[in-house]
């Protein structure tokens, strides 16, 4: 009996991007011109270090 054929595994591609620095549409923007559909958050503590940039 022949070896079962195995699929390649997906190729995972992950992006990163600064966002401080940008309006939210400039954000949103940028990752619509990618083709990104799904953002995660992974900071160990996720807000801004300084006012006005903390993540609601």
């Amino acid at each position: 009996m022949p070896a079962p054929i195995r699929k390649a595994p997906r190729r995972l591609v992950v992006h990163t991007i600064g966002h401080s620095n940008r309006t939210f549409d400039e954000l949103l923007a940028l990752l619509r011109e990618s083709g990104i559909r799904r953002v995660a958050d992974v900071r160990s503590f996720p807000a801004g270090k300084f006012l006005g940039l903390a993540t609601p």
